[in-house]
């Protein structure tokens, strides 16, 4: 019963202290009096003004200007406000600018090449703003060398390319190729050795390809080309066609010889007699890359001079099929030759080292007596000469000596006076069918003998005798016979 009682008066204790739900809101207070008047400020600074918008180019879109040709610059601009359009200039010569306002935020300005224009970028500038777009500028043509092949070109050395037209250019009819800035130039920078036209006879030249080397003479530089037509009614300038690096020549005496070698791509020699001087047209000239063990490219050349053109010579003899580190050729006038030597495949290093050799061979007396001669090496020919006039004949026999393999075989030249009065040393004469005579044909003719006809005139005729099979000697003998009757 205690318990009981105890039990129910914990619960009455717990329920008598839980707090009551919250009472309505009472009434609002008295107003406080009011405060005091609190003190003024310092004045403030004077706002700034907004900023200026000031004009900008944001954006120009343009393409090539081809030359003789046009095309349109479209230029956007914000804040600029044009209403007359702005002068824009360039100092790219050939070029010629327009403009018109399309909007106060939007031009369209006009270029337009000239047909001789040279190829480049130009500037645009508006004011003292350069606009943020050059202008490709091509050309009407331009000279595109062959894969493998690259600028500067070296003076004496061969090169392959392409002259191709611009869009809307090309040649109908007749076309040819000037190679010098000026025709009365003496100096040619590029002794062309063969010239090809692409295209077709109706739709006319679409390009030109040139195989030629660049004359050892050739001064430093750019040189310009030009492409023209037989008529001379259109000319398209090739500028900048090749650029010749500054390389001069080295002096080699006839007689001498030059320790060189390839480190820097290539060797290039001025053959003289002497001192300096000059080598006297009729002379026999051979020269050689001795010692040399690699692939051999070599060229003699005479640059034009006046209305002389230019000559040249090769390692490579294209009739016999054979190619030697030996050259032979009779000067066709008086002057300073050059001798340019290269790695067939255009290598370069110090390990291509050679001796380049200049002799003068003497021309032997074809007086009807046996001469014995040995042609050293491939390349090498023994010389002979006898005077002819119309109405004589001309008898030879050539023998092997023993125990060579040595294949009979010569080229026939003639020194004469044209009717002009004009000295020719080293006329090519063919006598068969080919300037070399080899095989049956060396015996044949030359045991019936050769009937000197009246047109050819008094002369000096002049056998230059050669291997067949090696276009020259490698030790072989020989005994040469030569008359005149």
């Amino acid at each position: 019963m205690k318990k009981l009682l105890s039990s129910l008066f914990t619960c009455v204790a717990l329920v008598a202290c839980a707090p009551g739900p919250d009472g309505a809101d009472g009434a609002a207070g008295v107003q406080g009096a009011q405060g005091a008047q609190g003190v003024q400020g310092e004045p403030g600074a004077p706002g700034a003004d907004a900023p200026a918008r000031e004009g900008t180019i944001v954006s120009v879109t343009t393409g090539p200007v081809v030359a003789g040709g046009s095309v349109e610059m479209h230029v956007m601009g914000q804040y600029t406000e044009w209403a007359e359009a702005p002068t824009i200039t360039t100092e790219y010569e050939g070029l010629s600018v327009s403009t018109v306002v399309t909007s106060p935020v939007s031009l369209i300005v006009t270029i337009t090449a000239a047909e001789d224009v040279r190829g480049g970028e130009a500037d645009l500038i508006m004011g003292d703003l350069q606009l943020p777009k050059t202008v490709e500028v091509i050309p009407a043509a331009r000279f595109v060398l062959d894969e493998g092949q690259e600028q500067p070109l070296r003076p004496g050395q061969s090169f392959t390319g392409t002259i191709v037209f611009a869009e809307g250019f090309g040649a109908i009819g007749g076309t040819g190729v000037r190679f010098n800035a000026a025709d009365e130039d003496p100096v040619k920078v590029v002794l062309t050795e063969q010239i090809a036209f692409e295209g077709t006879s109706d739709l006319g030249v679409s390009g030109i390809t040139v195989e030629g080397f660049v004359s050892p003479s050739a001064a430093a530089g750019a040189s310009d080309w030009r492409v023209v037509t037989m008529d001379q009614t259109q000319t398209i300038p090739v500028f900048d066609a090749i650029q010749v690096a500054d390389q001069p020549a080295v002096d080699l005496a006839l007689g001498g010889t030059l320790d060189a070698s390839l480190e820097t791509g290539f060797g290039l020699f001025r053959l003289v007699r002497g001192e300096g001087g000059v080598i006297p047209a009729g002379t026999v000239v051979r020269v050689e890359a001795l010692n040399a063990d690699f692939p051999v490219t070599m060229v003699a050349s005479l640059p034009a001079s006046g209305d002389d053109p230019p000559a040249a010579w090769s390692n490579t003899d294209a009739i016999a099929d054979v190619t030697t580190n030996t050259i032979e050729f009779i000067a066709p006038r008086t002057a300073a030759y050059f001798l340019s030597i290269d790695h067939e495949e255009g290598s370069e290093g110090a390990e291509f080292t050679f001796t380049a050799s200049a002799t003068e061979v003497q021309m032997q007396v074809a007086n009807g007596e046996p001469t014995e001669v040995t042609l050293e090496r491939p390349g090498h020919g023994a010389w002979f000469a006898r005077q002819i006039t119309a109405g004589q004949s001309l008898t030879w026999a050539i023998e092997p000596g023993e125990e060579s393999d040595y294949s009979p075989a010569f080229y026939c030249f003639r020194n004469y006076t044209d009717e002009d009065g004009n000295d020719i040393f080293g006329g090519a004469l063919r006598i068969t069918a080919s300037p070399l005579m080899t095989g049956w044909a060396v015996n044949f003719y030359g045991q019936r003998g050769i009937g000197w006809p009246e047109q050819w005139g008094e002369s000096l005729f002049i056998w230059r005798v050669v291997d067949a099979q090696l276009g020259g000697g490698g030790g072989y003998t020989l005994s040469f016979t030569g008359n005149v009757e």
